[in-house]
């Protein structure tokens, strides 16, 4: 069965950064703010409230002037905000942190380049609390656009979905598999279905399938923005895309207990015998943030190729179901959810001239290995030349959270 799927786009669509000071070394140690600072922020909080608007100030991120909120939130008595980025300073001092950072939507998706972007917020910080900061991954919503990705009816989608979400009161009941049957619930618009909802939202993951296309028309014409980007993902993909076509998001939200447990293992050799080795465990440091998103992606949708075993794997996948078979784990996934699966993988870049040569080279050496192998020179020994390899794959992270 193939899949009329085409990924019109896949990026972060949230960022959440947590900015703690650290010392010379870069560890982290609870600081307080400077004077100044505490004094100009106080301030300008006063300004804005006595004025009863928003106010400039003397910050700016993204070639727009940062404004004083009003009012702050829980745990942040400061909140500093334009159009890129939500800069909100810790109210006390009983915590290591000092600020949060929230990378707004549009910003992301029109830099799509996390290096880029987590290179802008360091720099932006370092401007108000000096050098030696760090930034931490405090939590993320993974996105992927699609095409032509039909639901299945209300009544098959509880069968046809299956997840490992945290139940609520609200949720359908599991097996002793484990697996949770189809979403929290089904959201309607006019007849039609316009999101699914796997998990809680404020669970370490949480899923969310809708209509992004509906969503735009009814809820939130500011993120028109998107059509262009999806326009000009469909030309360069050489394919026809509309405005009145529905496009579907796929959302895994990933927050803090999620990312603090997320590990990667492999297999190493070690006095003749293979051992598993822990790559890293734990999201922590945003410059590495652009490493692992593949994995992340991979976790929470499953992997083309299915899990070590050789199983379908996934916290979230969409299934067809069999009746020969009540083991879920075995049922077959979807290939519309295959093209989903894959919309992070790494691609395999286009060879260059460089390249081209540089393998021809190598051939051609093997060649003549083999030619020596057969026929040798006395004093001659064949030299072996590994190829390279040109896939990268991505990884498949593990975790405990449910």
């Amino acid at each position: 069965m193939d899949s009329r799927v085409k990924v019109l786009g896949a990026f972060l669509d949230t960022l959440y950064l947590n900015v703690y000071q650290t010392d010379t070394n870069f560890q982290i140690v609870k600081k307080k703010l400077s004077d100044e600072l505490k004094l100009e922020l106080q301030q300008l909080k006063e300004l804005a409230q006595e004025e009863e608007e928003n106010i400039p100030t003397r910050f700016s991120f993204d070639g727009r002037p940062l404004l004083m909120m009003t009012k702050g939130s829980e745990g942040f008595n400061r909140i500093l905000k334009n159009e890129s980025i939500n800069f909100c300073v810790n109210r006390g001092s009983r915590m290591n942190l000092c600020a949060q950072v929230r990378c707004s939507s549009e910003y992301l998706w029109k830099r799509r380049d996390i290096s880029t972007i987590v290179n802008e917020v360091f720099f932006f910080a370092t401007q108000v609390f000096g050098q030696n900061i760090c930034l931490q991954v405090s939590a993320l919503d993974l996105a992927a656009d699609v095409l032509n990705f039909q639901l299945p009816s209300a009544d098959e989608i509880k069968e046809c979905f299956i997840s490992r979400a945290q139940l609520s009161e609200e949720a359908p009941g599991s097996l002793d598999d484990g697996f949770v049957d189809g979403p929290d619930r089904i959201k309607r618009r006019w007849g039609c279905i316009t999101g699914l909802p796997f998990g809680a939202r404020a669970a370490p993951i949480s899923a969310l399938i809708y209509d992004k296309t509906h969503e735009i028309k009814y809820n939130s014409p500011e993120k028109g923005w998107l059509f262009d980007l999806w326009h000009e993902s469909a030309r360069v993909q050489g394919f026809e895309y509309t405005e009145d076509m529905p496009v579907i998001r796929n959302e895994i939200r990933y927050r803090r207990p999620a990312l603090r447990e997320m590990k990667q293992v492999g297999r190493s050799a070690k006095d003749g015998e293979e051992q598993e080795e822990v790559l890293f465990h734990g999201i922590e440091d945003a410059f590495l943030l652009e490493t692992y998103l593949a994995g992340l992606w991979g976790y929470a949708v499953g992997h083309v190729d299915g899990g070590a075993d050789g199983l379908p794997d996934g916290w979230l996948r969409y299934v067809i179901p069999s009746e020969t078979d009540v083991n879920r784990s075995r049922w077959e996934v979807h290939p519309d959810w295959q093209v989903i699966q894959s919309a992070f993988a790494v691609p395999e870049l286009e060879e260059s001239e460089y390249e081209r040569e540089e393998r021809e080279k190598e051939e051609l050496l093997a060649e003549v290995d083999a030619y020596l192998e057969e026929h040798p020179f006395e004093h001659s020994k064949p030299v072996h030349r590994k190829k390279r390899k040109s896939a990268v794959q991505q990884p498949a992270y593990v975790g405990s959270c449910r």
